[in-house]
């Protein structure tokens, strides 16, 4: 029964899901229910770098590929081949994890929720002055908005149909933890979520124990533009010791403090799920060769574009297959940043598309019949 799924070639394949990282990777993998690759019928063009693998994750055939490395640059590369090789591909995800724009002014966001592209913001396509860049708006240099088919495809989950994505995630999450290899990935908890005031600076702090007491770098450091010195930028919030008293209070995660305190013990890894549940926000997504590590410029961007998270491989695959990226917040995009939220949020993102993916099924079945 389960080589029905299976196509007779390349030009079977209509769903691509492309990673930038490992770990997001082992994440998608671990929900192939067969893996294809060890046989090289499928083969690909000449001089085709790309290494895939291929399976079936539910009913769908699919085919997956990591990048060499990060960025939209890699991405574009792996993706023009990609087109060769699959031509017939109708979806590409690409999934893996981000940093969120806390700021935006819609709902709240959390490490571990999940983005999904409603649009695609290439941020660094501008001009750079010496105090301030100007991104390009003409309609030749900035990216189109999805194809119909997606922008239909997304639409239906503005309502209720939101709900039953976020419950569907729950429980591809649920059993994704359970898999051996993936103990690492549980929920780091909430008090490991910490959201600084943008003013507060990652950066070596005067009279704060074992730091540096006159640091010359980072006393002079009173502003967003002035420089910290390098030893702060490579240092995690624990050795600066950043102050718990400069952290925003945010309502989500004091409702999960307080289940979490009041509450017995959940008895199940899907009842502990359900208390901390990520959250799926579609919106615009802020993308540039480059990685995020400012308040400032997020809060920004926010505000400008109403972006909601910020993310580098995007544009290089937006113009080339119809694309939504689904990837889930690990960092609030500033330089307090670590990657303690990384594998939960690998996780969770790859749960959310093993969810979209069963929806996505259903309606191109439904179009067949």
């Amino acid at each position: 029964m389960a080589n029905s799924y299976r196509p007779a070639n390349r030009d079977g394949f209509g769903v691509a899901i492309i990673c930038a990282l490992t770990v997001e990777t082992n994440a998608v993998e671990a929900f192939f229910s067969e893996v294809w690759s060890g046989d090289d019928s499928y083969g690909k063009i000449e001089n085709d770098s790309n290494i895939y693998k291929t399976g079936r994750i539910g009913k769908l055939p699919v085919v997956l590929v990591q990048l060499p490395n990060i960025g939209s640059i890699a991405a574009a590369n792996v993706a023009t081949s990609l087109h060769i090789s699959f031509p017939r591909i109708k979806l590409c995800l690409v999934v893996g994890i981000c940093g969120g724009a806390p700021n935006n002014g819609q709902k709240e966001i959390l490490l571990g929720d999940v983005i999904m592209s409603g649009a695609l913001i290439d941020y660094a396509n501008g001009r750079q002055y010496s105090d301030h860049m100007i991104r390009r708006t003409e309609l030749e240099d900035i990216l189109p908005r999805p194809s119909i088919a997606i922008r239909n495809f997304l639409k239906q989950y503005a309502g209720m149909g939101m709900r039953d994505l976020v419950d569907d995630t729950c429980v591809q999450l649920d059993q994704l933890l359970s898999k051996s290899g993936f103990e690492g990935s549980k929920y780091p908890g909430p008090n490991e979520d910490k959201l600084f005031h943008s003013t507060y600076r990652h950066k070596h702090h005067t009279g704060s124990g074992s730091n540096p007491p006159d640091c010359e770098v980072c006393s002079k450091c009173q502003d967003w533009h002035h420089p910290v010195c390098e030893i702060a930028t490579q240092s995690d919030c624990s050795v600066l010791r950043c102050e718990d008293s400069m952290l925003i209070t945010r309502t989500r995660l004091e409702k999960i403090k307080n289940i979490i305190a009041t509450q017995p013990p959940p008895t199940s890894m899907l009842e502990a799920i359900k208390i901390y549940r990520p959250e799926i926000h579609i919106g615009r997504v802020a993308s540039a060769n480059l990685v995020m590590k400012s308040s400032y410029h997020r809060d920004r961007l926010a505000e400008r574009d109403k972006a909601i998270a910020f993310e580098m491989e995007g544009p290089g695959v937006w113009e080339i297959f119809p694309t939504i990226i689904i990837k889930a917040v690990f960092n609030y995009a500033d330089s307090h940043k670590n990657k303690v939220w990384q594998p939960y949020a690998a996780a969770v993102a790859a749960s959310c598309m093993s969810a979209v993916l069963k929806e996505w099924e259903s309606a191109h079945r439904e179009q067949r019949r």
